[in-house]
């Protein structure tokens, strides 16, 4: 392979000589790369009516195109002639770019178009009744449908009009037809400017470029007097003329037909200036005034929250085209005074009471009170925030309007379940982007207790010697009301002493009471003497009770004990035993 630009020859291969208009030319081209390089190009047609090729028509046969290192391809392309004229030499060459750069070009050769004789058929399809009315001055469209004729390759078709018993006709165009368009609809327009109220015959004519197939459809025109010259007025209605900044204002339109006959379509505009400035125009939509609509009136709304508070001029427009001439008709000019917006809406939040004290499982009511500071009264609404799982709450109304002589009033019902506490519950109160919030302390007790019991304890008093224990039985008995659970407590003990209380905590019940025993465990550190001992029964809400021991604590008897004493003499052992027995108290 060489590293050099790739070489081409481009040859046409048995080029056509002659093509019938309309109907495609083919073409063949062959392209051999001989520079022994890969070769990527875009391969155009050139068709030009003149040999030197000055000016061309480019045809695109193939884009980036490959041709490898020494080889040939054929590339085919069906030249479309529909822009071509009958009986005109053309110069067609193959051409090889390199973006816009020619890398190499075919020899050129001619291309005659000549006519084709063809045969084709035509029927007016619109209007469908072959007739139209017009007004002098109006123009009427006309709609013929040309068919290739079955079996025929196809070619140009020349239209002409006519309208009979005048000097008036007309060229209208060609159309191509071939086995890939075998149909086209033409739009003949008929002018009648020149036409006197009257009716005429409309004949369109077709036929090919040699002449040898012709074909003829009719229809018939009546031209009609023009009718009365469109006269109309124009009035603008200002459904408020002192809005306050922001308001919506209705802007009332109302375009009249005041000539006797005649129709028209007409523009509006709304202008609005101050101070002899313009300050918007806005367009509306049209209205179209005929005998079945000689009024209209269309309302636009104003939002006149970007106008700053000042006095302003409005008037409307209308414009509509009579007989090729624009006419301009307004309305009389209308005064608005924009007025300062009012302050905005505010109010004041205030709750009777702020602070509430309430038994668990009872009801309490909160009075809320929205009173109107400033600004446009507007609705307010409430809610309630802060409040725990287990209170139910409702206002007896939630929306209301506060104004500058009555206050909005709503009742806060809380209902409060099994809980105890002191909650800082908030309500809210939106209107808007406004919001006020209102402090509630909610403080929930326990509701009092009905419980009665009574506490015993037997025995009353005990004696017992220094390191012994006393045993105690404490009951607690339920007299009336709801049990509670009750925990007992000891108190009063002097030093050396402790105790152990089993059980500790229990609740009577009617026919059953909580007994507990206690043991009071004296050590050889303890004083004699005797000492008052408090038990206290505890319950969960009703009030303590206390009961009194008498212990008293005596000095320890003694108890007998050996003196032992070992003497060794030799190997003898003589052993003295002293006993010495002492009674104190009676005892031996």
């Amino acid at each position: 392979m060489s590293d050099s630009a790739p070489s081409l020859n481009i040859t046409l291969v048995n080029p056509p000589s002659q093509a019938v208009a309309c109907l495609p030319a083919n073409y063949t081209i062959n392209i051999t790369e001989v520079g022994g390089v890969n070769a990527t190009f875009d391969l155009k047609l050139l068709v030009s009516e003149s040999p030197d090729f000055a000016t061309y028509t480019e045809y695109v046969v193939e884009e980036n195109a490959n041709v490898s290192a020494y080889q040939s391809r054929l590339f085919n392309y069906s030249l479309d002639t529909s822009s071509l004229t009958e009986e005109k030499t053309y110069w067609v060459k193959a051409v090889a770019f390199n973006g816009t750069i020619p890398l190499n070009e075919s020899s050129a050769c001619q291309l005659l178009v000549v006519g084709g004789s063809f045969d084709f058929l035509m029927e007016l399809v619109e209007p469908a009744t072959g007739s139209i009315t017009v007004h002098q001055g109006e123009t009427a469209t006309y709609t013929v449908r040309i068919t290739l004729a079955p079996g025929q390759s196809g070619g140009r078709v020349y239209l002409h009009a006519q309208i009979s018993g005048t000097p008036f006709g007309w060229d209208v165009g060609s159309v191509c037809l071939c086995q890939s368009n075998p149909q086209v609809d033409v739009d003949v327009e008929v002018p009648t400017e020149s036409l006197a109220p009257d009716t005429y015959q409309i004949q369109i004519t077709g036929q090919d470029y040699p002449g040898d197939h012709s074909h003829s459809v009719r229809g018939y025109l009546v031209v009609q007097p023009p009718p009365p010259e469109f006269r109309f007025t124009v009035d603008l209605t200002l459904g408020e003329t002192t809005p306050t900044q922001g308001e919506l204002v209705p802007c009332a339109v109302t375009v009249t037909r005041t000539s006797a006959g005649g129709e028209g379509t007409v523009r509006l505009t709304l202008n609005i200036f101050y101070d002899g400035h313009t300050y918007k125009t806005i367009q509306l939509s049209p209205v179209s005034l005929n005998d079945d609509n000689p009024s209209e009136t269309i309302v636009y709304t104003l939002n006149t929250s970007e106008m700053l508070p000042r006095e302003y001029t409005l008037q409307a427009v209308g414009e509509c085209t009579i007989n090729g001439v624009l006419v301009r008709v307004s309305s009389p000019e209308r005064t608005m005074e924009v007025q300062p917006p009012p302050p905005p809406f505010d109010f004041r939040l205030v709750l009777n009471p702020q602070r509430v004290e309430v038994y668990s499982g009872s009801s309490v009511d909160v009075l809320v009170v929205a009173s109107w500071v400033s600004g446009s009264p507007r609705e307010v609404q409430l809610s309630l925030q802060g409040y725990p799982a287990e209170v139910d709450w409702s206002f007896n109304q939630t929306v209301g309007t506060p104004t500058a002589t009555s206050n909005f009033t709503a009742l806060l019902t809380l209902n409060i379940g099994q809980i105890e506490g002191t909650y800082q519950l908030q309500v809210v109160a939106t209107s808007g982007t406004t919001r006020k919030t209102a402090n509630l302390t909610l403080t929930v007790m326990l509701p009092p207790s009905n419980f009665v019991y009574q506490i015993s304890i037997e025995p009353p008093s005990k004696t017992i010697p220094r390191g012994e224990t006393a045993i105690f039985t404490i009951k607690v008995s339920l007299i009336s009301g709801d049990p509670e659970e009750v925990q007992l407590e000891i108190s009063g003990l002097p030093s050396g002493v402790d105790y152990e209380l089993e059980p500790t905590y229990g609740t009577p019940q009617a026919g059953s009471d909580f007994v507990s025993t206690l043991s009071i465990i004296t050590s050889e550190k303890a004083k004699p003497g005797t000492y008052n001992i408090t038990v206290t029964a505890v319950p969960e809400r009703a009030e303590q009770k206390t009961v009194s021991i008498e212990l008293t604590i005596k000095e320890t008897a003694p108890i007998p004990f050996l003196i032992i004493g070992f003497t060794a003499i030799g190997a003898s052992v003589i052993a003295i035993l002293v006993l010495i027995t002492k009674f104190l108290a009676g005892k031996t």
